[in-house]
């Protein structure tokens, strides 16, 4: 019977064990996601800005500092 209450008690820390990897997965991904979508409105802007600076005329000059 001891070893049956052992054996349960492992199995019951080895289960917490991967529930706390898994949240800690869920947390780095959910972290990865932000990074990613700001990176993607990032990009987004950018491609905007580049694509407003190519209709620009090409004889403008920048002006001096």
């Amino acid at each position: 019977m001891a070893q049956i209450a052992q054996a349960s008690e492992e199995q019951r820390r080895g289960i917490e064990a991967v529930n706390l990897a898994v949240a800690q997965i869920d947390t780095t991904t959910q972290h990865t996601m932000r990074l990613v979508n700001g990176a993607v409105r990032s990009a987004k802007g950018l491609t905007q800005e580049a694509s407003q600076m190519r209709e620009l005329p090409v004889n403008s000059s920048l002006p001096r500092s």
